[in-house]
């Protein structure tokens, strides 16, 4: 019924309901008086057409508007939950569904896929330094600088606060650590705007591979990058870092 109601908009939903409304008492209207065997008086033709042609529109109108209310509530939420509201990347469950989706089909071809893992350095500073204000177009800055840099089949999302992950399928390790550096380079020459001159910020970075002949599911790829990451910061930051997995 309501992608019906969509489809035709208010409007046209609005006329097709005070059509059908006076097609149908008209019909009632004269089904009764043909089984009483009675004549239907002029006065019955105006009051069978006027109250649907006075009422319909209006009741029509009244609850086409609610339903597209809701419409576009059911959107909003839907919206909320995929997509991160600062950065519109992806929340991190539709992230790791889009994950799995990709991890079977690199297991089914064969073909090799990276988990990229990015942490804005020393984040907690400027949001002291500067405020939240400050801090959030930081990570609205970082996002877009990350979406610029992938490829349409490749996945962005981010995990909370200053931590953003990246899904490359069909990207060996090579690649993988193209994408990274270019995008760990770009944020770093990027200024971003503060209202009294401008700043500049670095990304750590993790990198783990997927190869075909190893069974590691998507936690274990995603600990494995997390990791990573955690060893670029601890090697001084602003730098990239790729997890060996034991045995390849």
């Amino acid at each position: 019924m309501l992608p019906v109601v969509i489809r035709m908009g208010r409007r046209g939903t609005t006329l097709a309901v005070t059509a059908a409304s006076v097609i149908g008492s008209v019909a009632i209207t004269v089904l009764i008086f043909r089984s009483i065997g009675a004549e239907l008086p002029m006065v019955g033709w105006v009051a069978t057409l006027a109250t649907p042609l006075l009422l319909a529109p209006t009741i029509s109108w009244v609850m086409v508007g609610f339903l597209f209310r809701i419409h576009t509530l059911e959107q909003e939420m839907r919206q909320l939950a995929t997509y991160d509201g600062l950065t519109s990347l992806y929340n991190r469950a539709p992230f790791l569904v889009c994950c799995e989706q990709y991890l079977t089909l690199a297991r089914r071809a064969k073909r090799p896929m990276a988990i990229l893992f990015l942490d804005i350095d020393h984040f907690k500073s400027i949001n002291d330094t500067h405020g939240h204000e400050i801090g959030d177009s930081t990570i609205r800055t970082v996002a877009q600088l990350v979406r610029a840099h992938l490829r349409s089949s490749d996945v962005a999302g981010r995990m909370g606060g200053e931590e953003f992950v990246v899904a490359l399928p069909d990207t060996d390790q090579a690649g993988a650590l193209t994408v990274a550096e270019k995008i760990r380079e770009v944020i770093a020459q990027t200024d971003i705007a503060t209202g009294n001159g401008a700043l500049r910020c670095t990304v750590s970075a993790g990198l783990s591979v997927y190869h075909h002949y190893s069974d590691r599911g998507i936690d274990t790829l995603l600990s494995e990058a997390d990791q990573a990451l955690y060893e670029s910061k601890r090697a001084g930051r602003n730098r990239t870092t790729v997890h060996q997995p034991d045995g390849g």
